[in-house]
C-alpha cells in the first residue's frame, strides 16, 4: 500500500510489478523486470524499491516510474530470491530478507550494508 494515496503495488511470478488504484478496476501501470520482484514504498510515497533475484534493487520515482529506475545497486554476492523489502520509518534504510535466510540492512540510496554498534 502506498502511504499517501489509494494505491498499491504487486510483484508477480510473471516478472512484473503492477500499480493499482483502489478507485479503478484496472491496473494503472506495469513494469516488466527480470525475476520475481518484491516491492516497497518509502514513508512519503515518493520512492518505491523493487528487489529482484540476484540481489538487484532498483529505485523508482513514484511520479515517473515509466521513465525507468533512477538508481540500481546490488546486494554483494547474494544470489538468493528476495522474500521481502521494507523501508525504515525515516526512509534512510531498507531491510531485505532472502530465501537463504539472510537479513540485510542497507542504506536506502547507496546500497551499502549498514552496521550498528553492538
Amino acid at each position: 500500500m502506498a502511504p499517501v494515496k489509494d494505491s498499491f503495488m504487486s510483484g508477480s511470478l510473471d516478472h512484473s510489478v503492477r500499480i493499482w488504484d483502489l478507485r479503478v478496476n484496472a491496473c494503472q501501470g506495469i513494469l516488466h523486470l527480470r525475476g520475481r520482484p518484491t516491492v516497497a514504498h518509502d514513508q512519503q510515497g515518493l520512492v518505491f524499491a523493487v528487489a529482484m533475484e540476484g540481489g538487484a534493487i532498483k529505485l523508482f520515482d513514484s511520479r515517473s516510474y515509466d521513465k525507468g529506475s533512477f538508481d540500481t545497486f546490488l546486494v554483494g554476492g547474494d544470489t538468493a530470491e528476495v522474500c521481502d523489502i521494507k523501508f525504515s520509518n525515516d526512509g534512510k534504510s531498507v531491510l531485505l530478507t532472502t530465501t537463504n535466510n539472510n537479513i540485510y540492512v542497507l542504506d536506502a540510496y547507496g546500497g551499502e550494508k549498514v552496521s550498528y554498534p553492538t
